[in-house]
């Protein structure tokens, strides 16, 4: 790479991120990541069942007492990668979750406006790597960024995504190489 400064933001598990990692023991110390898959679908309707801000999270069903699992109410549901059934399907566990009779319930009369599937860092705090070093820091997914509380994702992504280029960029005249250590930290995720 000749770039100044690298950015790595290639989502979970990606493989240059996994070898910069590996090479450099940036999780040394640290928990080891865990991943899921969340599928969700967006519902409109004429008159929402549910007051407005109002959310449901629910443990366990369809998933068994062995396969980790969280559903919420958007509609989605959250199965963690690491069951020990290989035939585990999430879409078809999604499915299943919506002919439960709440959320059945919930769903009488609306439509799916939009579907989508990814997949997960499930680590937490203690289990992001070090994500600045000489000339590159790692950002959102790949660095594991999520608020496990709250199951934000794709905030921290987008949030250290747009802090990136500053943090590069403030970095560049002052080292050399650079290291974009100093602002990167405020794209850390807390705990809150």
């Amino acid at each position: 790479m000749l770039g100044k400064a690298t950015a790595f933001c290639e989502g979970t598990r990606g493989p240059c991120t996994k070898q910069l990692v590996k090479k450099l023991g940036l999780d040394d110390g640290k928990n080891p990541q865990a991943y899921a898959t969340g599928v969700k679908e967006v519902w409109e309707f004429e008159k929402s069942p549910l007051a407005e801000g109002h959310i449901i999270h629910t443990m366990g069903y369809p998933t068994d007492s062995k396969t980790f699992g969280s559903n919420q109410l958007a509609v989605g549901v959250i199965t963690g990668l690491d069951y020990p059934d290989p035939t585990i399907d999430p879409h078809l566990q999604f499915c299943k979750f919506k002919q439960h009779p709440l959320i059945a319930n919930l769903l009488k009369g609306g439509k799916v406006v939009s579907y989508g599937a990814k997949t997960n860092p499930e680590g937490g705090y203690y289990s992001i790597p070090r994500i600045s070093m000489d000339g590159a820091l790692i950002c959102g997914d790949s660095a594991g960024m999520v608020a496990m509380p709250k199951l934000k994702v794709v905030h921290y992504a987008i949030k250290s995504g747009t802090r990136t280029p500053r943090s590069c960029w403030t970095s560049i005249p002052t080292a050399s190489p650079p290291r974009p250590s100093s602002t990167t930290t405020k794209a850390r995720p807390s705990t809150s």
